[in-house]
C-alpha cells in the first residue's frame, strides 16, 4: 500500500503558501481560487479553518514533527475571537459564515448562519479536544452547540427566525447531519443528556430520509435548495452520521441503515476509484446529474471518511478496501504543474471518462461553489488530506 506523506505535505504547502490570512493565519484561511475569475476569495471561514487545525494537528501526531505549533495556535485563536459571545446576543455561541479577510464584519458581508458549517466546527472540535484536552476547544463546541440546540424543532431539524439564522435550509438533509454527529461527540465528551437527546431527535428525522436501496434524499428533492450539490454527498455524509451514531447508542437499526448507505455508496464508485455523482436511477435527485462526474468539494473526503469510519464501526473489509481505491484516486489526481497558486489542491470536479477537470457547481448557484474552476481549502483538499491521514495511520498498523 502506497504511503501518501507526500500528497498531504504538497497540500499543506499549498495552503501555507497560498491561502493563509496575514501574519501565519492570524485571521483564519482562505476559502478558495476561482481559477475563471483569476481571484482568491477574500473570504476567510471558520469551518474550512478548523478543518485545516484538524489537519495540521493530525499531521503532527502522524510525524512528530512540532513546525506547525504556532500555526495551529494562531488558527484556533482565530476560532475563538470570532465566536458570537456577547453575552446579551441571541446568536451567542454561534459562528458566522466568514468575514471578509477574517476580521471585516461589515459591507456587503452575508450574516447568515448556517446549519451544516457550524455542525463542521462542532464536530471537528470535539474531535480534536479528545485527542488534545484544550478546554478552549471545549468551550468553543459547546457554545455552538448551546445555540443551536436552542433552534431544534418537534420534527429534529435545526432552525428558527431570528435574522440571521437559515431556517428555509434547515430540513435538507446536510443541514442535520453535521450539527448531529457534533452532538453524538459532544455527550460522548461531556455525558450531557441534552445532547444526546438532540442527536437522537436529529437521527429520527435523518433516518426517515433514506429510501430502501440506502440512498440518501437530497436537499434539492426536499426543499429545492443545494441544486448542484450532487447525490453522492449527502449519501457519503449519512454513512458517516449512521458510523457515529452506531458507534455511541448501538442501536441495530442504525446498523441496518449504515450498511444499506455503504452499499449505495460502493455503487457509485468507477473503476478509477473516484465515487460518480449519481446512478441513472437517480438523475433528479439533483441538477448535479452527469454520471461521468466526480464532485471533490461536497463528496469525495466525506466519502473517504465515512467509507474509513464504516470500516472501524464494522470490520467489514470491502469498505476499508474502497477507501484505499478512492485514496489511490485521490493522490494520483493532486494539481501538479498546473500553477504555483494551486498546485498541491484539488479541483472541483473531475471527468472520470476523459480524465480531465470538468464540469460546473453553477446549477442555479452564481457564485459556481465547486466544479473545475474552485481550487477550496475547507470542503475539498482539508477533508481530502484528512481521509489520506487517516489511511496512512491504517497502513502503519498493517
Amino acid at each position: 500500500m502506497k504511503s501518501y506523506i507526500s500528497a498531504i505535505e504538497n497540500a499543506i504547502n499549498w495552503i501555507n503558501t497560498q491561502m493563509l490570512t496575514f501574519d501565519n493565519a492570524c485571521y483564519g484561511i482562505y476559502e478558495r481560487i476561482r481559477i475563471d475569475k483569476h481571484i482568491r476569495t477574500n473570504w476567510s471561514r471558520p469551518d474550512c479553518s478548523a478543518e485545516y487545525l484538524r489537519v495540521l494537528h493530525t499531521y503532527s501526531e502522524m510525524t512528530g514533527e512540532k513546525k506547525y505549533l504556532q500555526l495551529e495556535e494562531n488558527i484556533l485563536r482565530w476560532l475563538e475571537s470570532v465566536q458570537d459571545r456577547e453575552v446579551s446576543s441571541i446568536w451567542k455561541g454561534s459562528m458566522p459564515f466568514y468575514l471578509i479577510d477574517g476580521y471585516i464584519r461589515e459591507g456587503k458581508v452575508d450574516a447568515s448562519i448556517y446549519q451544516n458549517d457550524n455542525g463542521k466546527v462542532l464536530l471537528v472540535l470535539c474531535q480534536l479536544y479528545k485527542k488534545t484536552g484544550d478546554q478552549r476547544m471545549l468551550e468553543i463546541a459547546e457554545g455552538i452547540a448551546g445555540y443551536w440546540i436552542k433552534t431544534q424543532q418537534p420534527d429534529g431539524t435545526y432552525g428558527i427566525m431570528d435574522g440571521k439564522n437559515m431556517r428555509e435550509c434547515r430540513k435538507g438533509p446536510c443541514f442535520v447531519q453535521w450539527l448531529v454527529s457534533g452532538f453524538y461527540l459532544l455527550y460522548g465528551i461531556s455525558g450531557n443528556e441534552r445532547y444526546l437527546q438532540s442527536a437522537k431527535k436529529g437521527m429520527t428525522y435523518l433516518v426517515s430520509l433514506i429510501h430502501t436501496n440506502g440512498r440518501s434524499y437530497t436537499s434539492y428533492e426536499i426543499i429545492k435548495m443545494e441544486d448542484w450539490r450532487p447525490v453522492s454527498s449527502e449519501t457519503s455524509i449519512m454513512l458517516y452520521t449512521l458510523c457515529v451514531a452506531y458507534q455511541v447508542e448501538k442501536k441495530p437499526v442504525y446498523l441496518k441503515k449504515l450498511h444499506l448507505a455503504a452499499e449505495y455508496l460502493l455503487t457509485l464508485q468507477h473503476e478509477s476509484g473516484a465515487v460518480i455523482n449519481c446512478r441513472d436511477d437517480c438523475k433528479e435527485a439533483s441538477l448535479q446529474n452527469n454520471k461521468d462526474l466526480c464532485d471533490l468539494v461536497y463528496t469525495q473526503g466525506f466519502a473517504l471518511q465515512a467509507l474509513i469510519y464504516a470500516y472501524e464501526v464494522t470490520e467489514e473489509k470491502k469498505y476499508i478496501d474502497a477507501a484505499w481505491r478512492l485514496g489511490d484516486f485521490l493522490a494520483s489526481i493532486q494539481c501538479s504543474g498546473e500553477s504555483e497558486l494551486w498546485d498541491g489542491g484539488w479541483r472541483g470536479s473531475r471527468n472520470v471518462v476523459t480524465r480531465e477537470w470538468d464540469g460546473r457547481s453553477n446549477q442555479n448557484n452564481e457564485i459556481d461553489e465547486g466544479g473545475m474552476y474552485s481550487v477550496y481549502t475547507g470542503w475539498c483538499c482539508t477533508n481530502i488530506v484528512y481521509g489520506l491521514e487517516l489511511l496512512e495511520q491504517h497502513r502503519k498498523k498493517q
